[in-house]
């Protein structure tokens, strides 16, 4: 869903743009909750001189009902063993059958093994886990009062 919302207002500050372009919502917004809005567009309508006392601004806003963070699948080449950052081995994973670059039990995988959130190795049969990255900044979108009008 798309959200557009043009106005006149006393003048435009392009600093002010740049905070919010791309930027995705710190606080509910039109009903929408916290990082599940991103403005996409926040300039004027058309070119205008600078003793102009109005300037048309649009903004446009995409939602999105289960946000904008992005997701990545928890899996590498190296593993966390006692707190420490370890290759995984061949030998980590017997009786299963590991593309590595050479033959011995301790070569190095070449192909990323599925891993848990803590970085261990994920049990053979178990689903996939899942991390959250944040995409984008987030802004407080009531800043803009696009709700209200101008006094």
């Amino acid at each position: 869903m798309t959200l557009e919302v043009r106005r006149n207002e006393p003048d435009y500050d392009p600093a002010q743009a740049l905070r919010f372009v791309v930027a995705v919502n710190s606080l509910p917004f039109f009903g929408a909750s916290k990082e599940q809005v991103r403005c996409v567009h926040f300039a004027p309508t058309q070119e205008y001189k600078a003793t102009a006392t109005h300037v048309k601004i649009l903004y446009r806003f995409e939602f999105r009902k289960d946000g904008w963070k992005g997701r990545f699948i928890q899996r590498g080449r190296w593993m966390k063993q006692d707190g420490k950052r370890v290759i995984i081995t061949n030998a980590d994973r017997p009786g299963t059958l590991i593309k590595v670059a050479q033959k011995n039990s301790n070569a190095q995988v070449t192909t990323p093994q599925l891993l848990t959130k803590d970085g261990q190795l994920l049990p053979d049969g178990a689903p996939p886990e899942f991390g959250d990255v944040e995409k984008y900044p987030l802004a407080n979108f009531n800043e803009l009062r696009l709700t209200q009008a101008w006094s």
